[in-house]
This record gives C-alpha cells, structure tokens and sequence, in this order.
C-alpha cells in the first residue's frame, strides 16, 4: 500500500472513485468547514453531507478489496482539508 498526503482548497474539489483503489482515509478541516458527501462504499446509499468544523477530522477504512467509492470533498470558501490516505 502506498500512504499519501495531500491539501484540497476551495474553490478545488476532490471525488474519489473505485478507480483511485483508496482503501483508507482521514479528513481534517482547517480554516473553516469542509463537506464529505458519499455514497457506494461511503455510506451505502447518497447522502446529506457531513459538516467538519474548522479543527474537526473524520476517518473511513475499506478493506482490500473493496475500496472507497464515491466520496466528494468540498471545502468552503477559505478552507482546507488535509488528506491522509492509503491506496493500492
């Protein structure tokens, strides 16, 4: 497994698919809110987004081999969600 970091700012977003073959992955919102909206092996069905406040993080794990599928990172205006993940 290959363990990555990596900083998405608004206006950017970021979609993981299957495809990306993200197995874990931690959010941390700093400098306001972020919102993680899911569905497939997210949350199993579409969703209402979760909210992270300024200082907040949240993690999902998958096993091998099903990976995360479709979760959306969107940071608010001035925001910035720091990634930590593993993929194959």
């Amino acid at each position: 497994m290959t363990i990555g970091t990596l900083a998405i700012t608004n206006p950017d977003t970021l979609t993981i698919v299957n495809a990306n073959q993200v197995y874990n992955l931690s959010i941390k919102a700093k400098g306001g809110s972020v919102n993680v909206t899911g569905s497939g092996s997210l949350q199993g069905i579409a969703s209402t987004p979760i909210t992270l406040v300024d200082g907040a993080s949240i993690s999902f794990a998958t096993q091998v081999p099903s990976p995360i599928d479709l979760c959306i990172i969107e940071p608010a205006s001035g925001a910035t969600a720091e990634l930590t993940y593993q993929s194959l």
